[in-house]
């Protein structure tokens, strides 16, 4: 019906000598439109569901591209952790190897950790026994207090129950260490800075005279005290405490 409504506007307007020719273009006007109008519409829903397509394999190549990303992460990590191994283990064989110690340093790893005391995995096979002071390359770490066949529990110098004869190095004085945070018995008069040096002094039956235990943070003198109340920070970071030394004499 369109068309026919179509061919009849669109005759008057056409050449009336050739009625085919008339017939022709009349026709050719009227339906070329349309049939326009549906090659549009056509390539319109054509390209959408193209563009889903498109969008779902860009969606599928996004996610791809993550996972491969987190991997290299994952990659790199773990070669970040073997080189900090591989550094750690290296200044330690430095330190085994260059220590100024007349003693034999038997390396364990920390294999576990509660209420200032580690596990180490060194034990009776490997020489390990009760008693024996242990190190790292920054100073004192503890004592072995259990020793199974193939590990040992160390108690560290952070331990509240743990008191050590002490020396301030700059001054000479001997004290006393408890728990690792403090040094007592220093009398009002002495000399202290902050960051004078604590080790281990001559005096000491648990410990091998020199070994560093901290520095001096805080000192607090009163001259109506007998004694100075110092504060110390130990040498060791115990927070990253992975491999020590057992002394062996």
């Amino acid at each position: 019906m369109l068309v026919t409504i179509a061919v009849l506007v669109n005759v008057p307007q056409i050449n009336k000598r050739d009625p085919v020719k008339i017939c022709r273009t009349a026709i050719i006007s009227t339906v070329y439109p349309l049939q326009f109008s549906a090659h549009y519409a056509y390539s319109m829903v054509n390209n959408f569901f193209g563009f889903i397509v498109s969008s779902r394999g860009f969606e599928r190549e996004s996610l791809s591209l993550k996972e491969k990303l987190a991997g290299y992460d994952a990659k790199l990590l773990a070669l970040d952790s073997v080189i900090k191994e591989n550094q750690s283990l290296r200044k330690a064989l430095y330190f085994s190897n260059n220590a100024p110690y007349n003693f034999y340093l038997l390396p364990a790893e920390v294999i576990g950790a509660s209420d200032n005391h580690v596990v180490i995995n060194q034990g009776e096979s490997d020489g390990a026994r009760e008693g024996l002071m242990v190190i790292n390359e920054s100073g004192l770490v503890g004592r072995i207090i259990e020793v199974s066949k193939y590990f040992s529990k160390v108690k560290l110098i952070t331990d509240s129950n743990c008191v050590i004869s002490a020396q301030l190095v700059r001054s000479g004085t001997y004290g006393i260490v408890s728990g690792a945070d403090r040094i007592d018995y220093i009398p009002e008069g002495v000399s202290i800075e902050a960051g004078d040096k604590v080790v281990v002094s001559p005096a000491s039956s648990v410990f091998f005279r020199g070994i560093l235990i901290g520095n001096v943070k805080k000192v607090e003198s009163r001259p109506e005290e007998l004694f100075q109340k110092i504060k110390i920070k130990t040498a060791v970071d115990f927070s990253k405490l992975d491999l020590v030394f057992i002394c062996q004499p």
